[in-house]
């Protein structure tokens, strides 16, 4: 299975959803940053829940990420996406969720549900998703519209 399969269905699930794939932190221009492989915001005045997903592919690149952990700001629950048994549930921290595809990548299983942890999402990251990833459209004014 390839990430863009599992990307695929993350995007799937969240159709309704802000859904950011390769999430920077900010800025990048000569600045470090962070990139997720996909941020997502639940369309909710009351509830704007951001949930964060790295994915992986292998078992190498999982047990060699050191970066994760640097994710945990960017979102309020951070979720581990995986071919099914790559992962199992009990190598991740209490608070990190664990979604698996199934065996013919068709569909995504919650296989250990993140805990939500109240995080301030910082300002830069905000601001990389209006400033790089929105696309802004402006209506055309007539006199039919005009208020």
């Amino acid at each position: 299975m390839i990430a863009s399969t599992l990307l695929a269905l993350l995007r799937a699930r969240h159709a309704d959803d802000v859904f950011v794939d390769e999430c920077k932190s900010g800025p990048t221009q000569l600045t470090e940053h962070e990139r997720i492989d996909a941020w997502v915001m639940a369309k909710s005045w009351a509830h704007p829940m951001v949930t964060g997903y790295e994915i992986k592919v292998s078992r190498g690149d999982f047990l060699r990420d050191q970066k994760w952990q640097r994710y945990l700001p960017m979102c309020n629950a951070l979720y581990f996406v995986c071919p099914a048994k790559l992962i199992a549930p009990n190598e991740l921290p209490d608070d990190v969720g664990l979604m698996w595809a199934s065996m013919t990548g068709s569909r995504l299983y919650t296989k250990k549900r993140a805990k939500p942890r109240d995080v301030t999402i910082p300002e830069d990251v905000w601001r990389y998703i209006l400033m790089s990833r929105v696309r802004i459209t402006r209506e055309q004014f007539t006199s039919a519209n005009k208020r």
